[in-house]
């Protein structure tokens, strides 16, 4: 489109998508809204897209999304990198947070009111915020200038469009606050309360000022007379209540889906509160198969397919928001579903804090964190001899296979591996995913193009072959690699002790195999790899990030798909002894990577598309008769 070209589509609505773009020559990246011509707009689409371009290139505001360029059926805008406020409402947002966000739009609008534009669509999903806590107004779809008000069409978004857009094509400035007190409504009750003015302020928090509540009366009046003179008005409002020491709400999410699927979350092995309203639940297959949770034929075929004997998993959950962690109403209310897998010699616990942090920050995504390539809660059957269970593909297999069998398949997915689990998400194609689901490679093997490590791990299956029966030397063996070795240094001893005991517990012809089929995995080609990021550690023994770098330079993969940490080796998500802070921040930006992944996961999926805007179009009709609408 023009000088940019699209990348990965962001979202879509009545009358077009937007796409994450990148210029042709600087690779600056960029929102690119495409429009459709529509029978319903009878031909209207690009005066609507002539009128958007012209009311955002009249703004000049730092948040106020900005133009770039434009086409006959296109609009190059900035790119904020972050969430919308939609998907920020699924976790509790402070009320002194709350208001300072609806400042900075109260000053967008003021800007563009004095500029003759008014919004008319001011509502959670056109709200963006970056990951600095800026937020920025953007769509401006709906618009009308001044100058041109008697042409536009009537529209809005039912529940936050004010009640005169629904009877009249020209508004005023006073419908913008009426919808932007809708939204900062919905960001103090903690998600949309539905209803109307009443009914929705009567489910804010009791601890709430009452000055604060008497402010959003007003602005939520049904006459636009009786609002508050102006935007800046109602902004000067709220800026003077002190909101310090108010708690976020907490307020249980709608449930999405049907709850019968999801009868095995009844029973969990053991429950555990490892953070304020973040529990973690523990399950194994088995188990649930004992309790008739799970179909003996659904197990059986699972067990034939990959190779397991058993499969065990943690589950962690934002109770405030989802609900008793040992129940099926927290798998109907989940929004999204994030698969954390570890690489060799590890266990799920090395992803207990990434896990929490993904919680933290996304209370209505469940984190599921299962134990695979034979550790930990999954071992192997006895009886599996077969090559092909054994290989970073059937990894990826065993993971979509364990996901539907959990009734889970059907909801926006990111699926995050690290070393080997890294590669094996990037040996598969994005089709053979799925369209909901996205990938993390965090800090990536690739044995096929770096010699070294080829023939460590082909010795290593080789020695581990011959020597695995004699207990004494692979104990020595163990100790020598896992806790004086390069690749744990600096790792807190007891998770470097928990690791000697993975390779003492694993069988070891299991193991031999699973290096042997690591060694010869090659990942896809860059144009099936387009939802996928790549996390590069510092310092990193194992894969050294320059080695890393080149191989991902020869499969053309962008630049942009690849995040940098700024320490962690190896095991960036797991403890450190001499900088324990690092192991937090590692947690925080390995979390933001894969919630900005689910942007492509979530884009299709009917459980999480946001309710769009309306347009109403007048028809003509004869004297007599009744108008209709569209």
């Amino acid at each position: 489109m023009g000088d940019y070209v699209l990348g990965r589509k962001l979202g879509s609505g009545a009358t077009g998508e937007v796409w994450l773009a990148w210029h042709r020559e600087t690779d600056a990246p960029a929102a690119v809204k495409l429009m459709f011509e529509l029978e319903w707009l009878r031909g209207r689409t690009k005066r609507l897209l002539d009128r958007e371009w012209r009311a955002v290139a009249r703004l000049h505001h730092p948040n106020i999304v900005a133009l770039y360029d434009h086409g006959p059926d296109y609009l190059v805008l900035e790119y904020v990198d972050g969430q919308n406020l939609a998907q920020r409402l699924h976790t509790p947002i402070a009320p002194v947070e709350a208001v300072a966000w609806t400042l900075q739009l109260a000053s967008a609008l003021t800007h563009a009111h004095e500029r003759g534009v008014i919004h008319r669509d001011v509502k959670p999903g056109n709200v963006l915020l970056d990951a600095l806590g800026a937020v920025y107004l953007g769509d401006f779809g709906l618009a009308i200038l001044a100058e041109e008000a008697a042409e536009a069409l009537r529209g809005g978004t039912p529940g936050y469009m004010a009640p005169e857009q629904a009877t009249q094509r020209v508004v005023g400035p006073a419908a913008d606050q009426y919808g932007l007190a809708r939204t900062l409504l919905d960001m103090l009750a903690g998600g949309s309360p539905g209803g109307d003015r009443e009914a929705a302020l009567a489910i804010l928090p009791d601890t709430l000022p009452a000055e604060l509540i008497a402010v959003l009366r007003r602005a939520l009046d049904q006459d636009a007379t009786q609002r508050w003179p102006s935007v800046a008005a109602f902004a000067a409002e709220l800026e003077r209540i002190d909101l310090a020491g108010h708690a976020a709400p907490l307020r249980l999410a709608p449930e999405r889906r049907v709850r019968a699927p999801f009868g095995w979350c009844s029973t969990p092995l053991a429950v555990d509160a490892v953070a304020a309203d973040i529990h973690r639940a523990d399950f194994r297959l088995s188990s649930l198969e004992a309790q008739g949770q799970v179909a003996a034929g659904s197990q059986e075929a699972f067990r034939a397919a990959t190779g397991y004997a058993d499969f065990g998993w943690s589950m962690y959950a934002h109770t405030s928001r989802l609900g008793p962690i040992g129940h099926s109403s927290v798998l109907a209310r989940a929004s999204d579903l994030v698969v954390l897998a570890h690489g060799s010699l590890c266990d799920r616990e090395v992803w207990r804090g990434v896990a929490t942090s993904l919680c933290r920050h996304n209370a209505q995504a469940i984190v599921l964190v299962p134990d695979v390539l034979g550790f930990g809660g999954s071992p192997f059957a006895s009886t599996a001899r077969d090559e092909r269970h054994f290989t970073p593909r059937a990894l990826v297999d065993a993971l979509l296979r364990w996901r539907e069998l959990l009734s889970l398949h059907e909801m926006p997915t990111v699926l995050a591996g690290h070393s080997l689990a890294g590669l094996s998400l990037m040996s598969v194609t994005d089709d053979e995913l799925g369209e909901q689901t996205s990938r993390v490679a965090v800090t990536p093997v690739f044995p096929a193009e770096h010699r070294s490590i080829r023939i460590s791990l082909k010795l290593s299956a080789l020695i581990i072959r011959t020597l695995g029966p004699v207990k004494l030397a692979r104990d020595l063996l163990g100790k020598l690699i896992l806790l004086h070795g390069p690749a744990t240094r600096g790792h807190r001893r007891q998770d470097r002790l928990a690791m000697v005991h993975q390779f003492m517990a694993i069988d070891a012809q299991v193991l031999a195999r699973i290096y042997r089929g690591v060694s010869q995995a090659c990942p896809s080609r860059r144009d099936r790899l387009e939802r996928c990021a790549v996390i590069v550690g510092k310092d990193d023994p194992v894969a050294p990030t320059d080695r890393v770098l080149a191989t991902l330079q020869e499969l053309h993969v962008p630049e942009r798909n690849i995040y940098h940490l700024a320490s962690g080796g190896h095991l960036p998500q797991a403890d450190d002894d001499h900088h324990p802070g690092w192991t937090m921040r590692n947690a925080h930006d390995i979390a933001r990577i894969i919630e900005s992944m689910l942007l492509s996961s979530r884009e299709g999926s009917p459980d999480t598309t946001a309710l769009e805007s309306t347009v109403m179009a007048r028809t003509d009709t004869a004297p007599g008769q009744r108008r209709r609408r569209t």
